[in-house]
């Protein structure tokens, strides 16, 4: 067992689904608040929002965390001070180009009399915030924190949005898009805040002599490539609703949230090993063992299909029960629930592939691979959608989902030799 992979692993595991049972009643706290049309529309803004993130993130939070742990093998504070200083220029200067964009995009709209100005005001505002999350994330990942890493975004947050919906609710307060979507963006940023504020300790010191800040740009540019993979990884789940939305309805939109969220906690054991597990590969292919890497993204894989199966059971007996916490309409949906978290089982039994990938160098190839994978699924959703509504569309999202890990698997297999699915545990090299 890779040296403190599966305790980290499991610490990592236990934040993941304390933060997954706080999304689940924020977001039905806020359904039932909204009601279908206005959840429906702040399900949009928030997927957009998320699409947005990746977009101005530009693949810095990836280099952050490939980079990190490689600069602590030298023992150099100067230089990973110096490198942390050039990526939070940069992000600044991605977050102003798509501000600048967004205004143009936002005034354009205005002036044509098209009603999505607030819609695209607000999803750019959201995705800064969470792009700011992400970087934070990843940083404090890549230095080896990982609670300061996790719990701000993914509890505190959470824990502030439903005491204050459910304070709202309790006054008789109507909930409407805008003031909804104001008040998520408002308590994000008082949670970075409380990130930044217990973290910065964790932040290496200045070093004896000062280094050069690399520049913006060239940051930008040296990781234009992780940016690619990034945003190609990212492309389907959130630009599924807004594709729902379009093709269906906002009411349906946001019956199509609601088993992404549910569904997506079939992926949390996955995402707490990848926590831990992406640093030990970066730093594992550094150091040239690709024994150690095998084993990280064995145990990876078995770890996390466990507790997926678990889930898959619970969704298998209760999909209409799990929606319908939402919204008693949404019961007779349970149909969609069930098939995305079948993509999600497909996802955990190929392990860390992505992250594969990514830790050892082979950016270009993964957003190929990536970008056609989400790109198809996409668009099968928006026919699927078209074609036999809101069960076409989770049909089209499993596709992208399968395209995308079977293909990325066979060639981690083929390329590397490393097998990074739950059946490398078959492997006599195991």
């Amino acid at each position: 067992m890779p040296k403190g992979l599966l305790r980290n692993g499991f610490a990592a595991m236990g934040v993941k689904l304390s933060a997954a049972a706080l999304s689940y009643a924020m977001f039905v706290v806020l359904a039932r608040w909204l009601g279908s049309d206005v959840y429906g529309q702040y399900a949009s803004a928030f997927s957009a929002g998320t699409f947005l993130s990746f977009v101005i993130l530009a693949g810095l939070h990836t280099e952050a965390l490939r980079k990190l742990p490689s600069l602590d093998l030298r023992g150099n504070d100067g230089e990973r001070r110096a490198f942390l200083n050039g990526t939070i220029r940069a992000l600044a200067l991605s977050g102003l180009v798509m501000g600048a964009i967004g205004a143009l995009a936002a005034g354009g709209t205005a002036a044509l009399g098209l009603q999505w100005t607030g819609m695209i005001l607000l999803s750019l505002a959201l995705g800064a915030a969470m792009a700011l999350a992400e970087f934070l994330a990843s940083v404090f990942r890549g230095l080896g924190a990982v609670s300061i890493a996790i719990v701000p975004r993914d509890v505190l947050w959470r824990v502030l949005v439903l005491g204050a919906v459910l304070v709202l609710a309790a006054l008789d307060v109507e909930g409407g898009f805008v003031s909804v979507a104001l008040l998520t963006l408002l308590l994000l940023f008082v949670a970075l805040a409380a990130q930044v504020v217990f973290g910065r300790q964790l932040l290496p010191p200045r070093g004896e002599r000062a280094l050069p800040t690399p520049p913006a740009p060239a940051l930008l540019w040296d990781a234009r490539w992780l940016a690619a993979a990034a945003l190609a990884s990212n492309l389907l789940q959130p630009l599924a609703v807004v594709v729902v939305g379009v093709v269906l309805s906002y009411a349906d939109s946001g019956v199509f949230f609601a088993a992404q969220k549910t569904a997506a906690l079939l992926s949390l054991p996955l995402i707490a090993m990848n926590m831990i597990g992406a640093p030990q590969i970066a730093r594992a292919w550094a150091a040239g063992n690709k024994a150690e890497v095998q084993r990280i993204c064995t145990h990876v894989a078995v770890t996390a299909t466990a507790g997926t199966a678990v889930g898959l059971a619970v969704v298998l007996g209760f999909s209409g029960s799990l929606l319908a916490v939402f919204n008693p309409a949404y019961y007779g949906k349970g149909l969609v629930l069930i098939i995305l978290a079948l993509g999600n089982l497909v996802n955990t039994l190929a392990g860390p592939t992505g992250y594969l990938m990514l830790m050892t160098g082979h950016e270009k190839r993964f957003v190929l691979i990536s970008a056609v994978a989400q790109v198809s699924g996409v668009v099968t959703v928006l026919i699927g959608g078209a074609l036999f509504g809101i069960v076409g569309a989770g049909l089209g999202e499993v596709v992208g989902v399968a395209i995308f890990n079977v293909v990325i698997w066979r060639w981690g297999w083929r390329k590397l030799r490393i097998d990074s699915s739950f059946f490398s545990l078959a492997r006599k090299h195991i």
